[in-house]
């Protein structure tokens, strides 16, 4: 316990509304379902009983139906229904909170899996202790294996069991179903600690049938990666657009089977609800992983402001709510008059039929209903409201991190070269400075040079070979800090007393086992890259210029049929006709502007863009907050750009065109 400090976490929101609901309703499970259900919360580490899910669920019903029929009746039956579609979903995605957690901790797991082996296998090599193995992996993962590691060494020093292996064992056993070869590879780790010596070949193996298992794995799932492909491509594309081109259709003959709410309801939550449970029952499957790259202590959604730390998606939420209430009131004014204005001309502008709310004129509805350029911009104006303050932040934010992030990956990725480098002079006998002076000449080429460079600086300024690395100030590894370098030269340091044969040892021991996990990488890169391919062009350009070029023509479909109706020829005797020249007998008026539908489609394009990033770093990474954040802004970036200028630049060219050609048909 003198080695690291172990603080147990308190009860989050979910564990204390379903421990504060179990106290008052106890809804009884069968024994089947009950058991299910805790072997996953257990798995989760929520310390909650299983039937206390279902009391919380029964008491928020209880709770928030009332509220339902209140704003029924002050607000009316749309409120109503959008308060019910909300709650349905909270419901759900509360039934679902330890499912999505057990998904979450098995992606976050899969990215620690090779990397907490390789971290025993280096530290067993060096020397034959298996609490020190245990150690060195609690010490350097902080996610679900970590946690599992630091746990055993807790159980071990309490004294709740007698030995560090027992201990271990009982807290990696669950995984076995998720990777076999993870358990099978720690179970091997103890029968080398027994007789280390005689059987050093059986590291080697545990690595070696690692990646062979894994390489394997992941060839099978790319395999399956096909099939939801094919479903995003369908969901985020097809899908949609074949709606879309029905619409005009649907609002010509059933106009009344066409409303908002149904319109937002599709596309911004049953259409993304599917696309994210398909992409999450995906990477629940996914084969294990090198550690993805992080960047310690950092927060990516962190920033500081007159030294105070803010939450930016908190922050940038703030700001979009409040642009967006600076233009809501002409929103809400404008498509108000529009619907108005649409229900006057389905009843042929007659005098006694116009809307009481109505202040308008005639000549001003008519000239209103085919304005569609404006109320496309009103749209788009809110969906640059939504996006662009979080789409600011992630780019200041992010602007260095990844700089960082990408030059540390390239160092961690020629470790295993510059190590063996290092290792061979100073198998040699040669000092640490003239080793390093040695490697340099031969990494010319690699970016792990730097790295190299400003050690030996630093040892010919005179400082110790540890400060040359650690020093708070000048320190090396100040630039490229990450869990995986500051593990192999703490080992090195640790290594380097002993003498430099020891310290070669080290270095060749760990730069093959790095070399195999470079190679492994470089082999999944290489499998996953295909559907990553397809994933980044539909969300990034196909399904933002389809949308476009859909909506574009929607909209100026629906401009016709608007000024279709007002075509009509009134008699001095007050008799309504249409001109001979129109082929269908009458007209309605579609009385949702073109302002909802730019509006749902580019929600659904945002929604289609994260679902889509997360699904893209889940494939390539595992976890990894600043890849997925770094994704997610760029793909909502690219799709909003592109969909906002293809509205414009699509009514702009074919608007005039389409309109002149229907007048010039008709004969007008």
């Amino acid at each position: 316990m003198s080695y690291f400090t172990y603080i147990k976490r308190p009860y989050n929101w979910y564990e204390k509304i379903c421990l504060f609901c179990a106290k008052l309703i106890k809804v009884k499970l069968d024994k089947e379902t009950e058991e299910k259900l805790q072997e996953l919360l257990d798995f989760c580490s929520l310390r909650i009983p299983a039937y206390s899910i279902y009391s919380a669920i029964l008491i928020l019903s209880i709770f928030l139906f009332p509220i339902a029929f209140l704003l029924l009746f002050l607000f009316g039956s749309n409120a109503f229904i959008a308060f019910l579609m909300f709650f349905a979903a909270f419901i759900v995605w509360f039934y679902n909170y330890p499912n999505l957690k057990a998904k979450e901790i098995r992606a976050k797991a899969s990215s620690e899996m090779l990397f907490s082996t390789l971290l025993m296998a280096i530290s067993l090599r060096q020397v034959p202790n298996l609490e020190r193995a245990v150690l060195s992996v609690a010490l350097n993962l902080d996610g679900p294996i970590g946690n599992d590691f630091k746990d055993a060494l807790m159980d071990f020093y309490s004294g709740k069991y007698s030995t560090i292996k027992n201990a271990l064992k009982k807290r990696i056993d669950k995984w076995y179903k998720e990777a076999n070869e993870f358990v099978e590879g720690i179970y091997m780790f103890f029968d080398y600690v027994e007789k280390p010596y005689k059987n050093e070949k059986i590291i080697d193996e545990v690595i070696e049938n690692l990646i062979n298992q894994t390489t394997e794995r992941f060839e099978k799932y790319s395999r399956k990666l096909k099939l939801p492909t094919m479903i995003v491509m369908t969901l985020g594309i097809i899908l949609p657009i074949l709606t879309m081109t029905f619409i005009p259709l649907i609002i010509f003959f059933l106009p009344n089977l066409v409303n908002v709410s149904a319109i937002f309801f599709t596309y911004d939550f049953i259409l993304p609800l599917i696309l994210y449970w398909v992409i999450i029952s995906v990477l629940k499957s996914r084969p294990l992983t090198s550690s993805s790259t992080e960047i310690i202590g950092i927060n990516v959604f962190e920033f500081k402001l007159f030294n105070k730390k803010f939450n930016f998606l908190i922050v940038s939420a703030i700001i979009s709510f409040i642009l967006i209430l600076l233009i809501l009131p002409t929103f809400v004014y404008e498509n108000k008059k529009y619907f108005l204005c649409a229900s006057w001309a389905n009843e042929k502008f007659e005098e006694a039929k116009k809307p009481i709310d109505l202040k308008e004129n005639k000549e001003y509805c008519k000239e209103l209903l085919f304005n569609y350029e404006y109320f496309s911009i009103l749209g788009i104006l809110i969906l640059l409201f939504l996006t662009l303050p979080f789409l600011t932040f992630s780019y200041f934010r992010l602007k260095e991190l990844i700089k960082r992030r990408t030059k540390i990956k390239d160092v961690e990725r020629e470790l295993g070269e510059a190590l063996f480098q290092l290792g061979y002079h100073l198998r040699a006998g040669t000092p640490i400075e003239n080793a390093l002076n040695n490697s340099i000449k031969n990494l010319e080429k690699f970016k792990i040079k730097n790295f190299y460079e400003k050690i030996l600086t630093n040892l010919q300024l005179g400082y110790t070979f540890e400060k040359a690395i650690y020093d708070e100030k000048v320190g090396a590894i100040r630039q490229y800090y990450s869990r995986l370098i500051d593990f192999i030269f703490r080992s090195l340091l640790e290594s380097i007393k002993k003498g430099y044969y020891f310290a070669s040892n080290a270095l060749l021991i760990s730069s093959k086992y790095l070399k195999s996990l470079a190679k492994l990488q470089n082999t999944i890169d290489e499998i996953v890259s295909d559907p990553v391919s397809t994933l980044k062009f539909v969300s990034r350009l196909l399904a933002p210029i389809v949308s476009a070029v859909i909506i574009g023509l929607l909209i100026i479909i629906l401009g016709i049929f608007s000024i279709l109706p007002t075509l009509v020829v009134v008699s001095e005797s007050g008799k309504v006709s249409l001109p001979s020249s129109l082929p269908i007998l009458s007209f309605k008026v579609p009385t949702i502007s073109p302002s909802y539908f730019v509006l749902a489609i580019g929600i659904f394009l945002i929604l289609l863009s994260y679902i889509v990033s997360v699904f893209i770093n889940g494939l390539e990474n595992g976890y990894d907050p600043i890849l997925e954040l770094y994704y997610v802004s760029k793909a909502i970036f690219f799709s909003i750009t592109i969909y906002c200028i293809g509205i414009i630049i699509v009514y702009h060219i074919f608007g005039n065109l389409i309109l002149s050609l229907v007048l010039s048909t008709l004969q007008l």
